[in-house]
């Protein structure tokens, strides 16, 4: 830090109304020079709403998102709680080293503990990447009932805050669950739960804008460009956020949650896979997620994840199986397997895959 400056940290500012214009007055001040200000808050939606009403106040360029460790994170941070060999120094150090885009992945350093990162993404699709779960589980093999409820409050709420109604975002959220990286659109979703298009439309955004779910669209590659027409995608943004909700809108206990994760585990991992892509560019009001990350389907073709860059398209395949069949794809493409190797076509394990992948620098 810098001694000559006085910071300043604001904790859960949206909190204190009109706290938009506290930042302002702060930043017209003679001497803003000598100050660094840290102000943090939990509901996104309103973050992102007032700080648009600040430009040229030094916002520009300073705002980070905070959201749950990735899976590169979780193996940084925990793998040394989990592993007690000799190895797992090694593993960890080696992760720490990598940092590579979607659509270069250079795994060749991590498959020599393809066994335990194997294990390590097992118990991350348990305890999702946030701090309360995973310390409960290393403590009990168990997430105590009370970091469900917070969780499930902590969403409501965001959603209470909108003026919505808690009732119609309970039915999205439901049918969200039962159809994870499922083709949808909005007039499907809206005959499931009786409302009108639009409504659903509006809530998926705000679902989204909270950080609760990712909605893919479609690109056309011709164009290169989203076609707003075409079917939707929609994945959760954290494995833990899944289990609480699951757990809230069907009442499984702790056995029987486990049984369900275990059932649903191709369609978490995939929404697991997009939640990290999502990340890897990410910067706010500068590069949003949307920008670089679809799907794509045509007929009876289709690609379940497809990441642009440099006004080029690669596709991403999950196939969490014993045994891989890949197929022909108008695009290049890359399959991520549940444990299998073979690089002349491109397939690799998802696990070696996610704990290798960059992250943005604005995701904190």
């Amino acid at each position: 830090m810098d001694k000559n400056k006085i910071y300043i940290f604001l904790d859960e500012i949206t909190y204190l109304p009109n706290w938009f214009l506290v930042l302002k007055n702060i930043a017209e001040s003679p001497w803003i020079g000598k100050l660094a200000i840290v102000a943090t808050g939990s509901s996104p939606i309103k973050i992102r709403e007032k700080t648009e009403r600040l430009p040229g106040r030094r916002i520009e360029g300073n705002e980070y998102y905070m959201k749950p460790y990735t899976f590169k994170e979780f193996i940084i941070n925990v793998a040394k709680r989990l592993i007690k060999e000799k190895i797992v120094e090694k593993l960890v150090n080696t992760v720490k080293k990598l940092n590579f885009p979607p659509d270069q992945p250079d795994i060749h350093h991590l498959e020599p503990f393809i066994e335990e990162i194997n294990f390590l993404l097992e118990t991350y699709l348990i305890t999702g990447g946030f701090p309360e779960p995973i310390t409960s589980y290393l403590q009990n093999r168990k997430i105590n009932e009370n970091i469900f409820e917070t969780i499930i409050r902590t969403c409501l709420g965001e959603i209470s805050k909108t003026g919505k109604s808690e009732a119609t975002a309970i039915g999205i959220l439901n049918y969200i669950l039962e159809n994870i990286s499922r083709r949808t659109d909005y007039i499907t979703i809206a005959r499931k739960i009786g409302i009108h298009h639009e409504t659903v439309k509006d809530y998926l955004e705000t679902l989204q804008n909270s950080f609760m779910i990712y909605v893919l669209h479609c690109w056309n590659l011709n164009k290169k460009t989203h076609a707003p027409r075409k079917q939707k995608k929609i994945a959760i943004s954290d494995p833990f956020l899944h289990h609480a909700l699951l757990k809230y809108l069907k009442g499984f206990e702790w056995n029987d949650l486990l049984d369900e994760i275990e059932r649903r585990k191709p369609a978490l991992i995939e929404s697991l896979v997009i939640s990290h892509i999502a990340q890897v560019e990410e910067k706010p009001h500068i590069k949003e997620w949307w920008t670089y990350l679809g799907y794509y389907y045509s007929n009876n073709k289709e690609i379940d994840i497809v990441y642009k860059k440099d006004n080029k398209f690669t596709g991403i395949e999950i196939k969490y199986e014993e045994t891989i069949k890949t197929r022909k794809t108008p695009i290049k493409t890359i399959t991520l397997s549940k444990d299998q190797v073979e690089y002349q076509k491109q397939i690799i394990p998802i696990s070696l895959f996610l704990a290798g992948l960059k992250k943005s620098g604005k995701n904190i």
